[in-house]
């Protein structure tokens, strides 16, 4: 038997799609956010997702 993800095995696809504008403004926005997220963590030293979520959930939600 395995342990963990050894032995087993994964399926993945790929499809290409147009953009469209409301799609392509939702993934900026995102970007936008995990890069805010993550320079914000980064640069108060955060240890948890706790401390991440106590710091940040407010200023992403809004």
């Amino acid at each position: 038997m395995a342990s963990g993800d050894e032995g087993l095995l994964t399926l993945s696809i790929a499809l290409r799609v147009s953009p469209e504008p409301a799609g392509m403004g939702l993934l900026e926005r995102y970007r936008l956010a995990l890069n805010y997220a993550i320079n914000k963590i980064l640069s108060l030293n955060l240890k948890g997702i706790g401390d991440a979520h106590r710091v940040l959930y407010r200023e992403l939600v809004e």
